[in-house]
C-alpha cells in the first residue's frame, strides 16, 4: 500500500476488539509506504481534519494494529497523521500511526500532528503497544498532546520493542501510571532505548513518571542509551506506598541499565500522604541499575524522601558512576533524605561522582 490517504471520519463504537485506523484497520503482512491520515492545511470550513474513534481495541492515526505471523513481516515507513484521536469507551492501544503491533514489524520515518485523548490504557504518540521484541520503532517524531491512562509516553505507551532516534515534541505527556517522554512502560527484558529526545512537560497522577522512561514491569538487561529530556517531569500529591517515583531520565527502574543520558528539565514529585516516594535528577527508583556518564542539570524538588541529584534512591546493587549533578537539590518541608548524587544509598555503589548543586534537606 503507497502514496494513500484518507480525509474522512472513520470509527466504531463496538468494544468486542475492533481495530480502527485511517488507512488500515489490520495489516498482517506487507508495507504500508507514504501514506497520510489529514493532511497539514485541510481547511475548517470544509470540514477540517478526519475524525477517528474506537470504542474497542486498537486506534491508530494511519493503522489499527499489525500482525504478521511466522516468516512474515510488516513495514510502516514515511506515514503521516494530523487528525486528533479519541476514544468512546475505556479501549486500549491507541497509537498516533499505530494502535498496536505483534510479530516481526518495522515502524520509521512517521510522525504524528495530531493530539490523542484515551480514557483507556497503552496510548501513545507513535504507538500504543509493542507486544514482542521483534517490532522496532526508528526515527519517528510526535508533535501532538497526549492524555491516556496507564502505560501512556510520547511515542511508546506499553513496550516490548527497540527505540531509537525518535523525538517526542508535544507539550504535553500526561497519564494515570507509568508515564514517560518517549515510553510509557517497558514490559520486556533487553530493550533498548537510544538516541531518543523528549522536549514536552510529562505528567503521571499516580504513579512513575520519566522524562524518557515512565516505570518497568520488566526490564531486567534493558539500556537506556544516549537520550536527552528536556521538559519538565512531575509526579502529584498522591497516597501510594510504592512505584512513587519520578525521574529526569526514568521514573522506576529496575535491572537495567542508563548510559550517557542528560536531563535539562526541573523535576517535581508533589508528596505521599504514605510517606513513601523518591526524586531524582536521572531516576527516581534504581534496583539493581546501572547509571554512568549521566548529567543532570534540572533542578530537583519534591516533598517525600529519597531526594537526588542523579538517583533518589539507588539500591540492591546499584551503581552510579562518573556522573555529575550540577543543579539544585532540595526538599520542600516534611521529612526527606536529600544527596547531590543520591538521596539514600541502600547497598549500592557511588563513584567517581560529582555535584556542584546546592543541597538543601528540610526534614
Amino acid at each position: 500500500l503507497s502514496d494513500c490517504s484518507n480525509e474522512g471520519a472513520v470509527g466504531s463504537e463496538y468494544t468486542g476488539g475492533s481495530f480502527v485506523g485511517g488507512v488500515v484497520g489490520r495489516m498482517d503482512s506487507g508495507t504500508i509506504e507514504n501514506c497520510f491520515n489529514g493532511f497539514e492545511d485541510l481547511d475548517p470550513d470544509d470540514g477540517g481534519q478526519p475524525r477517528l474513534w474506537n470504542a474497542g481495541s486498537g486506534l491508530g492515526g494511519v493503522a489499527g494494529y499489525l500482525s504478521p505471523g511466522g516468516s512474515m513481516a510488516a513495514v510502516l515507513t514515511a506515514c503521516y497523521n494530523y487528525a486528533d484521536l479519541a476514544d468512546t469507551g475505556d479501549p486500549d492501544r491507541t497509537g498516533g500511526i499505530l494502535g498496536g503491533a505483534r510479530g516481526d514489524v518495522t515502524v520509521e520515518e512517521c510522525a504524528n500532528y495530531g493530539d490523542i485523548e484515551s480514557r483507556g490504557k497503552y496510548v501513545g504518540g507513535i504507538a500504543g503497544q509493542t507486544e514482542n521484541t521483534a517490532v522496532r520503532v526508528k526515527n519517528c517524531q510526535n508533535e501532538g498532546d497526549i492524555l491516556g491512562g496507564d502505560a501512556t509516553g510520547g511515542i511508546v505507551g506499553k513496550n516490548q520493542a527497540s527505540v531509537e532516534d525518535c523525538t517526542n515534541a508535544g507539550r504535553s505527556v500526561e497519564g494515570n501510571s507509568n508515564v514517560g517522554g518517549i515510553v510509557g512502560e517497558n514490559k520486556e527484558n533487553a530493550i533498548v532505548i537510544q538516541y531518543c529526545e523528549n522536549r514536552g512537560k510529562v505528567s503521571s497522577a499516580e504513579r512513575n513518571a520519566g522524562g524518557i522512561l515512565g516505570g518497568t514491569q520488566q526490564s531486567s538487561g534493558s539500556s537506556i542509551l544516549d537520550c536527552v529530556n528536556r521538559g519538565l517531569v512531575e509526579l502529584p500529591l498522591n497516597g501510594n506506598g510504592s512505584q512513587n517515583s519520578v525521574g529526569g531520565i526514568a521514573g522506576g527502574v529496575s535491572k537495567m541499565e542508563i548510559i550517557r543520558c542528560v536531563n535539562e528539565g526541573e523535576v517535581r514529585h508533589g508528596g505521599s500522604t504514605s510517606g513513601a516516594g523518591n526524586t531524582g535528577g536521572i531516576a527516581g527508583s534504581a534496583s539493581a541499575t546501572r547509571i554512568e556518564a549521566c548529567e543532570n542539570r534540572g533542578a530537583v524538588t519534591a516533598v517525600p524522601q529519597g531526594l537526588g541529584g542523579i538517583a533518589g534512591q539507588a539500591a540492591d546493587g546499584s551503581i552510579l558512576t562518573d556522573c555529575r549533578n550540577l543543579a539544585p537539590v532540595g526538599t520542600a518541608g516534611g521529612p526527606g533524605t536529600a544527596g547531590g548524587i543520591a538521596g539514600a544509598a541502600v547497598g549500592s555503589t557511588i563513584e567517581a561522582c560529582e555535584n556542584s548543586g546546592e543541597v538543601l534537606a528540610g526534614g
